[in-house]
């Protein structure tokens, strides 16, 4: 559930503060170390 609300509170909204160019490489390393931590 906390990463649940991490997610949606902190993270998503951060994604207006990127450039188009830059989002796309940041959202690959994201997901995957997200993934990570999910799995844990």
């Amino acid at each position: 559930m906390v990463l649940i609300w991490l997610v949606q509170l902190i993270i998503y909204p951060s994604f207006t503060y990127y450039q188009p160019e830059n989002l796309f490489k940041w959202h690959q390393k994201y997901t995957s170390r997200l993934a990570f931590v999910v799995i844990l």
